[in-house]
């Protein structure tokens, strides 16, 4: 059978884009795992928090920013909203700008998706495992462990080397080498970070404070106010993670760094005027850190790597593949945290089914 689509493989994107094509083509999507973004099923004790309400290009780290203030627009996170609600489907607004489901299920939003295709009498196929992918002039042919496939059209939305137990797959870049399409090197981010200091006095202790990371040259590389968790010789918390979404580019230098929390008096804990030896009679304190590492991609949230937006047309069209699509969970495109990791991918998944349709 020759299909008008296949989709690889069944997360946010590749489910979304499956929803947004149109019942008159043929469409098929292939899933490596056992479940459709089981990912999902593991996030925020099965609820879901599908957008945020604050999307825009800043809270984003990728090669082409220019470019995705112009696809929020055309579909930002209202936009994503009033689709849910069309299907009644309702929701609701949390701290941060946060939007989950009313129901707190997210099995709900994936039934949904699951049933929708059903109703276009679009396919999917599970424990697929996709080995390669030739052209053959205006049509392409697809094997995986189980079978081969015979399509027009290719969408690329997989998941990245990071979440083992979620099932991610490395396959992007044995396609990026044979059809000759750039990607950047993994780096992790939204991670922890190891610091040289032995910190495990302050163990399991959080602290509000403001972070500022510098280079050598003492520019400021990275500045922002939140919560700092300490785990013997790492931090956490959300304002760490997102520090090192922006420090990915200097990652070959991290070791060169220095961190530095500056720490209102109001704040101070026991542990830390025992950890910094201070007298308690200062308006604020400093605590200087060394970093060394990030986590790895077992426990960072995402791998800022993949492949580079200047290889795909507004479109999500490869310039180098004609009929091969890529959408972000396959592109070189990191979020800050508190969840603007969906938008990018319902955005993604819109325009590029709007293109094929």
């Amino acid at each position: 059978m020759m299909y008008d689509v296949i989709i690889l493989w069944a997360w946010a994107s590749g489910l979304f884009v499956w929803t947004q094509l149109s019942e008159k083509l043929n469409v098929l999507i292939l899933e490596k795992n056992e479940t459709a973004w089981n990912k999902l099923l593991l996030t925020w004790k099965w609820r879901c928090n599908f957008t945020n309400l604050n999307v825009d290009k800043s809270h984003y780290n990728w090669d082409s920013l220019d470019r995705l203030d112009k696809y929020f627009w055309e579909f930002w996170a209202q936009d994503m909203i009033n689709y849910l609600h069309s299907n009644d489907i309702e929701t609701k607004e949390e701290d941060h700008w946060r939007m989950f489901l009313k129901t707190n299920k997210a099995k709900q939003l994936l039934d949904f998706f699951i049933q929708r295709n059903w109703e276009l009498n679009h396919q999917i196929k599970l424990w697929e495992t996709v080995t390669s992918i030739k052209s053959n002039d205006d049509w392409y042919l697809l094997s995986t462990t189980k079978d081969t496939y015979s399509c027009k059209k290719i969408i690329i939305a997989c998941w990245w080397k990071s979440f083992p137990q979620v099932g991610w797959t490395d396959y992007i870049f044995q396609f990026s080498k044979e059809f000759w399409i750039s990607y950047s090197s993994p780096i992790p981010a939204l991670s922890w970070i190891e610091t040289k200091e032995d910190l495990s006095s302050l163990s399991w202790s959080s602290v509000e404070a403001d972070i500022t990371i510098k280079d050598k040259a003492w520019n400021i590389l990275y500045t922002k106010n939140g919560i700092i968790l300490f785990t013997h010789r790492w931090i956490s918390g959300p304002v760490v993670f997102n520090a090192t979404l922006f420090l990915t580019k200097y990652y070959q230098q991290l070791k060169k760094l220095c961190i530095k929390l500056n720490i209102k008096k109001e704040d101070m804990t026991k542990r830390l005027y025992w950890y910094l030896k201070a007298p308690k009679n200062l308006k604020n304190y400093t605590m200087t850190l060394t970093p060394n590492d990030f986590k790895w991609w077992d426990t960072a949230k995402v791998m800022a790597w993949w492949i580079l937006m200047k290889e795909i047309n507004d479109n999500f069209e490869l310039k180098k593949a004609s009929n091969i699509y890529v959408i972000w969970e396959a592109l070189n495109i990191t979020w800050e945290t508190w969840w603007f990791n969906l938008q990018r991918c319902w955005t993604s998944a819109y325009h590029c089914a709007k293109a094929i349709n």
